[in-house]
């Protein structure tokens, strides 16, 4: 009896080791990557077909971070990047973008739960793995958390089923959350790769979260959930052109603080104006100027602020009215106080000089002929 419990009791503890345990997989596929891949060569086709015999292992962090940064919200992460190996992964498997213009990308974010424990074999996908793997309660957390930072502040928009066609999924960046077996995973997959957007021009990137049925991890803090959520204080996007290939220091984004330095007159985009001008520190908007086409193919955008007046209304119902200028709203334009002033002191000059001139005018004149003669006084009397 007491060796049948000592048997039983052991094989319980070696379940929920291999449960706590278990692997999740990352699957991930770039349009524009696979396009330089296929003419890569036949090394290229050797070195990726290595990865995938031998996929890289990511921790939960590292994996949090690099689907942040391939769902565009890495904003709200930026916090772990100095954590040891998370801007390696990110560097290494996150989203390539571009340097100048406007990114475009459709960013389709998938997280799946395998009915099966295998491993998967996608078509033209870059194969990663996350050990140990969160329970899968927490990652439908993390992925209903990316969600909200993505479309903020707009609601969450209804998620497609699995059965819904390639377009749909491929027709703008969108969350999807799906379930079944090896084989149905795989065909959802290549339903999605082989579809119209993803060969032609448009830049689609994919990325699937697979977890398989053992995953029941209930530790806490499993992702090392510190990043932060939208509310009243909102990150600015950055998505078009910000990435973490990309650092810079954060500086004071203090409304009370001046803005540094010299600010340029253009930026390549929305964001890069917002998150700079500090939203136009409030007093406008950025928006599109023009578009340099002198660069032929390679056009480039100008955004920058335009400023918008601010009206104010006192307790007597009576409107004033502030309008502002400078490359970020910063500057209050004060042309209408400067005018009258330089208008009255002008006014006033003028005024001066003309009496000043006319009793000076009066002054020269000749007295008349008579008070000029004069007439003699009567004589004294001796």
């Amino acid at each position: 009896m007491k060796l049948t419990t000592s048997v039983a009791i052991s094989a319980l503890c070696w379940t929920a080791r291999l449960a706590s345990a278990a692997t999740a997989h990352l699957y991930t596929y770039d349009s524009a990557e696979a396009g330089r891949r296929l003419s890569g060569g036949l090394l290229d086709q050797i070195t990726r077909q290595l990865r995938l015999d031998t996929p890289p292992v990511l921790s939960p962090v590292e994996a949090r971070v690099v689907l942040a940064q391939r769902a565009g919200v890495e904003d709200y992460h930026v916090q772990d990047l100095g954590r040891s190996g998370v801007l390696e992964a990110v560097n290494q498997f996150g989203l390539k973008q571009p340097l100048f213009g406007t990114d475009d990308t459709r960013r389709i974010t998938i997280l799946a739960e395998e009915t099966e424990e295998n491993t998967l074999s996608m078509k033209r996908a870059t194969h990663l793995s996350l050990s140990p793997a969160p329970s899968f309660k927490s990652a439908r957390k993390l992925f209903a958390d990316l969600e909200i930072q993505h479309t903020w502040p707009s609601p969450p928009p209804e998620r497609l089923s699995a059965s819904a066609t390639a377009d749909d999924f491929t027709s703008k960046s969108r969350f999807t959350l799906i379930r079944g077996s090896k084989q149905e995973l795989e065909q959802f997959w290549q339903r999605i790769v082989d579809s119209p957007a993803s060969n032609d021009n448009t830049h689609i990137a994919i990325t699937m979260l697979v977890f398989p049925p053992s995953a029941v991890s209930d530790a806490e803090d499993q992702w090392a959930s510190g990043y932060s959520m939208p509310g009243a204080q909102t990150l600015a996007k950055r998505q078009d052109t910000t990435t973490f290939s990309t650092l810079v220091t954060r500086q004071d984004n203090s409304q009370n603080s001046p803005l540094p330095g010299i600010l340029p007159a253009c930026y390549t985009s929305q964001s890069d104006c917002e998150s700079t001008t500090r939203n136009c520190t409030g007093h406008g908007s950025c928006k599109l100027l023009y578009t340099d086409k002198s660069h032929g193919d390679d056009s480039r955008p100008c955004y920058a602020c335009a400023c918008s007046a601010t009206v104010v209304k006192n307790s007597k119902g009576q409107k004033s009215t502030t309008y502002w200028g400078g490359p970020a709203c910063q500057k209050k334009d004060i042309s209408l106080q400067f005018w009258l002033l330089a208008l009255f002191s002008v006014g006033m000059v003028s005024l001066i000089s003309f009496a000043v001139g006319n009793l000076w005018s009066m002054g020269e004149q000749t007295l008349p002929s008579v008070i000029g003669a004069g007439v003699s006084g009567p004589t004294a009397r001796r």
